[in-house]
């Protein structure tokens, strides 16, 4: 387990889920989705099938909730699907409304560089920043989380 504090959040549980903002599509991106989980998941043992995809990896469209961000609704519906508490969860986001709606949900939230500084990311409450996705793998991420002896 983890027992470790990031951002005045403490994770004290296995990361259970993780919370990806994928805003800004227009079409359907699914497939792309799917071959990224793929692709990021294999490592770890994963086979990201078309059935995996539909039963593991859900998707919260932020016109299915009555608020959007920065409201933590889009976020608390994110975990009501996958079933995992906060404290077992992070959450990515690149934007300071999205990063405002994670934290009012009470999920540690990682900053993605791509549209906002460091500085900006930081000032709103990240518990790190990373450049982009290609910045981190979960094995980085799992040695960041869990704490040295």
């Amino acid at each position: 387990g983890i027992n470790a504090e990031y951002g005045g959040l403490t994770m004290t549980h296995k990361v259970q889920g993780v919370l990806f903002d994928l805003d800004g599509t227009l079409t359907d991106t699914d497939s792309l989705h799917r071959r990224i989980f793929k692709q990021v998941l294999k490592p770890f043992g994963y086979d990201v099938t078309e059935e995996f995809y539909k039963k593991d990896v859900c998707l919260v469209i932020g016109g299915e909730c009555k608020r959007g961000k920065p409201d933590p609704e889009p976020y608390l519906e994110g975990l009501r699907r996958i079933k995992v508490d906060p404290a077992n969860c992070i959450a990515f986001e690149d934007s300071p409304s999205g990063i405002q709606s994670a934290l009012s949900a009470q999920i540690i939230t990682i900053g993605i560089g791509t549209s906002h500084s460091h500085e900006t990311l930081v000032s709103c409450g990240v518990s790190m920043v990373i450049k982009d996705y290609t910045s981190i793998t979960l094995q980085k991420l799992n040695n960041l989380l869990t704490p040295s002896n």
